[in-house]
């Protein structure tokens, strides 16, 4: 009997553990360290660990762990964000957690490392150059600067090309020779080299960007844009609010106190959002123009009797509708006075 008793409080027991452990996603306690198959208990120094896995580039660690190396771990696994072991532009990495938040893990040959997006050459800090098609990124400069990227510290450039100023640049840039004054599609030639034509112009609303870079002429957004460092992406945005929504695709926000800007996939903020099917109402029209005519109307211009537009001795709105009204109570008056109008009397 006692046997049975043992064995069934055992089972409780394993049961119990296991219940407590199967609920258990990625970033959840294991007081008891224990875990679902597959993941495992991380100790923490003050508190009594959390539950997590092995990761790569396909594993989604959630909103509040990253894939990164930590610790004496040999392998990426879903971690807490740690700025302290989180590495800048240039620094060694495994993973993209290991780079600091709008870093991407870059792979060049037999190294990783923590690089950023960029646009065109001119746009990564010194030491690197803009390379890729689809989506260039900055990777580590290997000998002088080259084509359109800015000039080494002491002027210099790689082999055949020369280092010139042109106003629409902030520092000088390294540039190819004219050949017999001519250039290549896409360039001009200005002072005996090759620049672009027509000159780079500042990325539009939801355009690739950079916050910065080694040519401040080359860094942020054209008019009141502003260039946005996401988690894995920079993107230009702008200020939102109840009388400027945003496009399709992006949600107005208050990131923080002071601020409401575009977010792309972002869920509007209710206190931006107008009244359903009133906001062709409310809102003002851009730039001042003027507001949109009634549905219905008609928006031809008005004409003038002598068949020019509105103005002078033209019709006014409304009338042809008194000229109707005036006739037809006329008629009405016409016809009580015809009706109380005596009879002659007829003689027998």
């Amino acid at each position: 009997m006692l046997s049975i008793v043992r064995f069934f409080g055992t089972c409780a027991v394993v049961f119990g553990t296991w219940v407590s452990s199967a609920h258990a996603a990625i970033g959840d306690p294991c007081d008891a360290g224990v875990c679902p198959p597959g993941e495992t208990c991380i100790p923490e120094t003050d508190a009594p660990g959390f539950c997590t896995m092995r990761c790569n580039a396909e594993v989604d660690c959630g909103p509040e762990l990253v894939c990164r190396v930590g610790g004496d771990l040999p392998y990426p696994m879903c971690l807490r964000p740690d700025d302290d072991v989180r590495v800048g532009i240039g620094g060694a990495c495994d993973v993209q957690g290991d780079c600091e938040a709008g870093l991407l893990c870059f792979a060049e040959n037999d190294a990783r490392y923590c690089t950023r997006y960029c646009t065109v050459p001119g746009t990564c800090p010194e030491g690197f150059r803009c390379l890729g098609e689809l989506r260039p990124a900055c990777s580590q400069l290997r000998g002088l600067p080259g084509n359109q990227e800015p000039c080494a510290p002491d002027g210099r450039c790689a082999d055949g090309f020369g280092c010139i100023t042109h106003p629409s640049r902030g520092a000088p840039f390294c540039a190819l020779p004219c050949t017999e004054g001519a250039c290549a599609e896409g360039y001009a030639c200005v002072t005996d080299h090759c620049v672009p034509n027509p000159i780079y112009q500042r990325p539009d609303f939801g355009e690739p960007c950079v916050a910065d870079g080694a040519d401040p002429m080359l860094v942020g957004c054209a008019g009141e844009g502003t260039c946005l460092v996401a988690e894995s992406e920079a993107y230009c945005t702008r200020a939102c609010g109840f009388s400027a929504p945003c496009p399709e695709g992006y949600g107005c926000i208050e990131p923080e106190e002071g601020r409401v800007e575009c977010r792309r996939g972002a869920a509007n903020d209710p206190r931006f959002t107008p009244p359903s099917g009133l906001d062709g109402g409310l809102l003002p029209p851009p730039s001042g123009e003027p507001p949109p005519p009634p549905p219905g109307a008609s928006t031809e211009p008005a004409k003038a009797s002598n068949g020019g537009e509105s103005g002078g001795c033209a019709a006014r709105p409304g009338a042809a509708h008194g000229a109707w009204s005036a006739a037809a109570f006329g008629l009405v008056v016409l016809g009580v006075v015809v009706r109380r109008r005596p009879r002659p009397t007829r003689r027998p």
